[in-house]
C-alpha cells in the first residue's frame, strides 16, 4: 500500500507541488484577512473612545442637534450616574517660543468619561485656566504656573472681516499626549465657562455627542454609536 502510494506521489511530484502551493497561498490568504478585519476593528475601536473615553453609552447627533436641554435630559434618566457634553472648540495657544492649535474639551465629570489623562498638576476649575499636553507645553517652553496668549478669530457679523483677540491663560495641569486619534491634533482642557464664551463667539450653540455612564439603566442595543457595558 505504501509503496504504491509513494509511486503515485513521485509519478506526479509536480502537481503535488502545485497542490502544495495552492493550499499554503489559501493559507496565507485566510490568516491575513483575519489579522486585518482585527486590525482594522481595534482601530476603529480606538478612534470611537479616543474623544469618549470608557463610557457605557454615547448619545450622538451628525447634524450637531445636542443642547444643554438635550444635556440635562440625559443626566436626568434613571440609573445614569454621570454624564459629559463634549463641548470642544479649536484654539490657537502660543508663546515666544511659538504656537499650536489645540482641541480645547471641559473637564470630565467622572473619570471614565475623560479623553485625556492628567499627569501633573490639576485640571482647570476657574476661567482664565488651562491644561496642556506636555509635547505642546515642551514645544511652547511653558510650565505649570506659566501664562500662554489664548487667540481667538472674531469675524465681523457679514463675515467680510475679522481680528485675532488675544486673552492670557495661566497653565494648572499637564496632560499626557493624545493617541492621535480624533481629529489628530493636541487635546487640552479649559474650563467650562470659558468654553461655553468661546463657542458662543463662534456662534456654536449645539454640540455632536454626549457620553453616559449607567448604573442600573439598561444600555440599548448597539446601534450606530459606540458604547460599551
Amino acid at each position: 500500500m505504501w509503496r504504491l502510494t509513494w509511486a503515485q506521489m513521485r509519478r506526479n511530484v509536480g502537481k503535488l507541488i502545485a497542490v502544495g502551493i495552492a493550499i499554503a497561498l489559501g493559507t496565507g490568504f485566510i490568516t491575513a484577512t483575519f489579522v486585518t478585519t482585527n486590525a482594522v476593528e481595534q482601530t476603529a475601536l480606538a478612534a470611537a473612545t479616543a474623544q469618549t473615553g470608557d463610557p457605557d453609552l454615547v448619545v450622538s447627533s451628525s447634524s450637531y442637534a445636542l443642547d444643554d436641554a438635550s444635556r440635562d435630559a440625559i443626566a436626568a434618566v434613571d440609573g445614569v450616574a454621570a454624564s459629559q457634553a463634549w463641548t470642544n472648540t479649536f484654539r490657537e495657544v502660543a508663546t515666544a517660543s511659538g504656537q499650536e492649535v489645540l482641541m480645547l474639551n471641559p473637564p470630565a465629570a467622572d473619570d471614565r468619561l475623560g479623553n485625556t489623562t492628567l499627569l501633573e498638576g490639576a485640571a482647570p476649575s476657574a476661567p482664565g485656566e488651562i491644561a496642556l499636553p506636555t509635547g505642546t507645553a515642551d514645544r511652547l517652553g511653558v510650565e505649570i504656573g506659566g501664562s500662554v496668549d489664548l487667540v481667538s478669530t472674531v469675524w465681523s457679523a457679514d463675515g467680510s472681516s475679522s481680528e485675532r483677540v488675544t486673552e492670557p491663560v495661566t497653565v494648572v495641569g499637564l496632560l499626557a499626549d493624545g493617541t492621535g486619534f480624533g481629529f489628530g491634533m493636541p487635546s487640552g482642557l479649559a474650563d467650562q465657562a470659558d468654553l461655553t464664551r468661546w463657542r458662543a463667539a463662534d456662534g456654536e450653540a449645539s454640540y455632536s455627542s454626549s457620553p453616559s455612564r449607567s448604573t442600573t439603566a439598561p444600555i440599548p442595543p448597539p446601534c450606530a454609536t459606540p458604547s460599551r457595558r
